[in-house]
């Protein structure tokens, strides 16, 4: 799978659960939300991408990225995507949201969900804070 909103579908069928009920669990009102995300539409919050971490114990970094393993208590790339602060994550998508708002531009949501993962991988192999400068070049030759 390759994209954040088959690897979401994958989550929620891993945990039986329909549409409505899966954003009913993790605080997202229901199915027009995750069918947005699973046809890859929009492109789910960094807070939710925590509570579904949390509640369901999904490797974050697989979720956004594809490698290693689904569950966050196997594989040795856990404890990298541990590192990793939900902070960071949110502080990614912030700044490439603001550095649309300011460009007065937008990314379709599957370029938008990887740019994210590019930037967010980055944090996770080099132990380092994505800065705004280095978000601003990435948008800068995505739009």
């Amino acid at each position: 799978m390759s994209l954040i909103g088959e690897r979401l579908k994958q989550v929620r069928e891993s945990v039986v659960l329909d549409q409505d009920t899966f954003g009913k669990s993790i605080g997202v009102g229901g199915r027009p939300t995750i069918s947005r995300w699973e046809r890859g539409l929009a492109f789910p919050p960094a807070d939710i991408l925590a509570v579904i971490h949390e509640k369901y114990g999904i490797n974050i970094h697989w979720l956004l990225t594809g490698i290693g393993s689904m569950n966050a208590d196997q594989g040795p790339e856990c404890q990298a995507a541990k590192a990793i602060e939900g902070d960071l994550l949110r502080q990614i998508i912030r700044e490439v949201e603001n550095g649309l708002v300011s460009k007065e531009s937008a990314l379709d949501p599957d370029k938008k969900a990887r740019l994210i993962t590019l930037l967010y991988d980055y944090a996770i192999r080099t132990g380092q804070e994505v800065e705004k400068e280095t978000i601003q070049k990435y948008l800068d030759l995505v739009t």
